[in-house]
């Protein structure tokens, strides 16, 4: 449970911290991006004053050399799509045929701003319904900024890298005392159950003695009554203390159906003795690979929750298999339990009735055991209300 917890810990940890880093870093490298296009639009619309050239400074936002530095071209297109001229005197790196596939393109398009590779493009109108196409180079701009993403990016995968093994390493000593507290209270249930287990013994020892000296009365009755319950209750929580303890439980192929018709058998008298019918539907031949006695005590335990908890008629318990699924399921008349989710009925020591009464013989620890048994075969708990049914699903 620990180890769960602390991988849990990890992932939280170093997913916040990936966003984090991820927000800053997007944010910045936008911000970057936008001052980009900004800059090459502004540039554009000071050519755009100029009648396809730079006029006379200054320039706003730009410094006086901004004309000797700027590498643009510009292609003039007639309204049926002809060149009619174009001005390449500003750039070297652009042929007459380049300038022309550019402008065509765009004007088929009829797209008249944005990026076209590492040009930064804008259009004005000219008389005799002539298209002025404006192309900024902007290479050396959008260089700087692919450097500083690309630098970015394996800045923060290596900060996300150093955090994780950072974390990986104090997380042991954040979780020490958690640990050291969690191991003291399985270590307090275990020795306290033992501790319990004699003197309900004697108790038990001193009141068959009573009986036989005294005949059994309403009070041994009552009192051997309750030594059951405590005695219940003391393996209950050792038995779910173990469970917490072990790594790993010992597995082995065994006949599902076997141990779950076994299991509900002896159930049949007492349901029958409550006015209530148990019905098993088990399918033949189903085998699995788990830890039996676990197993039983689950089919066990659900039982034995439908027959304190029913309100009477029909018990159903099921076992199918459906592929590499095994499902076991429970079926029970609980009219005073609202419809929806009752998995909150697998904390310690919670009960169906809000009333917590302890008149039906329980104390809310039994599906405790049973959640405990299928975390540790990797399977899956669901319980709900429908229609006044209560059912519990196991799928293993």
């Amino acid at each position: 449970m620990l180890k769960k917890v602390r991988k849990k810990f990890i992932i939280v940890a170093v997913t916040s911290v990936l966003l984090v880093l991820f927000c800053i870093l997007g944010t910045i490298n936008l911000v970057n991006y936008i001052g980009v296009t900004r800059n090459a639009d502004e540039l554009i619309d000071i050519l755009k004053e100029g009648g396809g050239g730079f006029g006379v400074p200054p320039f706003p936002n730009f410094s006086p050399e901004t004309p000797y530095s700027t590498r643009y071209f510009t292609v003039t297109m007639s309204d049926t799509g002809y060149v009619v001229d174009m001005n390449l005197n500003r750039i070297a790196s652009v042929s007459v045929e380049d300038a022309v596939a550019c402008a065509s393109e765009l004007f088929s398009a009829n797209r008249t701003g944005g990026f076209y590779g590492n040009f930064r493009y804008g259009t004005m109108s000219l008389r005799g319904d002539n298209t002025m196409y404006i192309f900024v180079d902007c290479s050396a701009e959008l260089s700087n900024f692919r450097d500083f993403l690309f630098a970015s990016l394996g800045i923060g995968i290596a900060g996300v890298a150093v955090v994780f093994i950072l974390i990986l390493i104090f997380s042991g000593r954040i979780m020490k005392p958690v640990a050291e507290s969690y191991r003291k209270q399985k270590q307090f249930i275990t020795d306290a159950g033992h501790e319990i287990k004699t003197p309900l013994t004697i108790i038990g020892a001193n009141t068959e003695v009573i009986e036989m000296q005294s005949g059994e009365s309403e009070w041994t009755k009552g009192i051997k009554e309750q030594i059951a319950r405590l005695t219940s209750l003391t393996e209950k929580l050792i038995f779910l203390a173990r469970m917490e303890e072990q790594s790993k439980i010992i597995m082995f192929e065994f006949s599902l159906s076997d141990a779950v018709r076994e299991s509900v058998q002896p159930f049949a008298a007492v349901a029958a003795a409550n006015g209530v019918t148990l019905k098993a539907e088990v399918q033949d031949g189903v085998s699995y690979t788990g830890n039996e006695e676990m197993l039983r005590r689950l089919v066990a335990l659900l039982v034995d929750n439908a027959l304190k908890y029913t309100d009477g008629g029909e018990i159903g318990i099921t076992l199918r298999a459906e592929g590499n699924r095994k499902i076991i399921e429970t079926r029970n008349r609980a009219s005073y339990i609202e419809d929806g989710d009752l998995s909150p009925l697998f904390g310690r020591f919670t009960r169906g009735d809000a009333s917590r009464n302890s008149g039906t013989g329980g104390h809310g620890i039994g599906l405790s055991v049973v959640s405990a048994i299928v975390e540790a075969h990797k399977g899956k708990l669901k319980a709900e209300c429908k229609d006044g049914t209560a059912i519990f699903t196991i799928i293993l």
